[in-house]
């Protein structure tokens, strides 16, 4: 886990820190110090309502994290892999997000600097589908050689054509994963 002194210096590059909201976020680094892991970078500060409440928004590189650190702390997180879709719905003067996870809606009203907020949800929802591409490529080129390897045992003898057979379907099963 990182230190509140780590996280305040994670706080104050991204956002102004002066004496009047200084204690806000010192309390935020102390509140995040148990929950923000090692591997974990903050990439944008907001505020939002969340379910009626007024929240801390960050968005990591793995989640949104809605966090309260008033007395009774409170969070809430929304994993960025399972996030399906955003949209911005304007009603009158309220704007809203709408988080799309799995058939429910997670709306976050009043979140201040909404566009730079969905744009860096965005890019972590493509950076996460970019390393997930390139892990199941790695993935179907290592299947694809063990059946190579397999053949080559087949075809010197050591294995038999149904040996052969059933690790080959065993290993394709593994794509459809």
């Amino acid at each position: 886990m990182k230190t509140e002194k780590q996280l305040y210096t994670e706080i104050k590059n991204l956002v102004k820190v002066n004496f009047l909201n200084n204690g806000r976020y010192k309390y935020l680094a102390y509140t995040l110090k148990n929950i923000i892991q090692d591997d974990e970078a903050i990439n944008i500060i907001s505020s939002g309502k969340f379910e009626g409440k007024q929240l801390e928004i960050l968005v990591t590189n793995k989640r949104i994290l809605m966090v309260n650190s008033g007395i009774v702390p409170e969070r809430h997180e929304i994993s960025i892999e399972k996030i399906e879709a955003l949209q911005l719905e304007t009603k009158g003067i309220t704007t809203r997000l709408c988080i799309n996870i799995a058939g429910n809606k997670f709306i976050i009203e009043n979140l201040a600097n909404y566009q730079n907020f969905m744009n860096i949800v965005n890019e972590q929802m493509n950076n996460y589908k970019s390393f997930k591409i390139e892990v199941n490529k790695t993935v179907e080129k290592d299947i694809m050689d063990k059946i190579e390897r397999l053949a080559g045992l087949q075809k010197e003898g050591i294995l038999t054509e149904y040996e052969f057979a059933t690790k080959k379907m065993e290993l394709l099963e593994q794509l459809k994963k």
